[in-house]
């Protein structure tokens, strides 16, 4: 069997991506040479307390922007997403297929209480009003996450702006090593 140009590319991409490459890959075929990056990283700086004790307000952290090009969002992971008058940093709490509802102001997803360090996350009438309205997104459909503060109080999270897309996710962010 001949290997082709073509094939041998996708192969390296594919095994790039795969393990965790976050630099660069080239690609070489006869007649060119290309660069295809998986992410490239960015100084990213916290405003807020929402992710604490995570991340804390003033703090600069890694972020690897275009990540998700070449790698799936994974529950857990912390990102960086676009909102509408900027940009916010969350925990994917909710990933395509899980299904999640809102009852007696208990956030459930998966059919068990949303939490984080023990405590459950606080749900308004208010945002339960607001999540009614995104009802027909469970279970959660492809390149669409539930994403939530590491704050289980009032944040701005999907609590609030509701499910994000996939194409909305900016980055990833890495966690200070301590």
């Amino acid at each position: 069997m001949r290997i082709t140009p073509v094939f041998l590319v996708a192969a390296l991409l594919l095994a790039g991506c795969q393990n965790g490459l976050t630099g660069n890959v080239v690609k070489n075929t006869a007649m060119q040479t290309e660069r295809v990056t998986c992410s490239r990283q960015r100084v990213v700086l916290i405003k807020g307390q929402s992710m604490e004790p995570t991340l804390h307000d003033g703090e600069n952290v890694t972020g690897l922007i275009g990540y998700y090009a070449c790698h799936e969002p994974a529950r857990g992971d912390i990102v960086l997403f676009r909102m509408p008058d900027g940009f916010g940093v969350k925990r994917i709490a909710g990933i395509p297929g899980d299904t999640w509802r809102v009852e007696e102001r208990t956030l459930y997803l998966n059919n068990e209480v949303a939490e984080r360090n023990n405590r459950a996350y606080a749900i308004t009438p208010k945002m339960e009003r607001f999540l009614q309205q995104y009802t027909y997104f469970n279970p959660l459909p492809a390149e669409h996450y539930f994403l939530l503060a590491d704050y289980t109080g009032n944040a701005l999270d999907s609590r609030r702006i509701g499910i994000v897309a996939k194409n909305d996710i900016v980055g990833k962010i890495e966690e200070a090593s301590t």
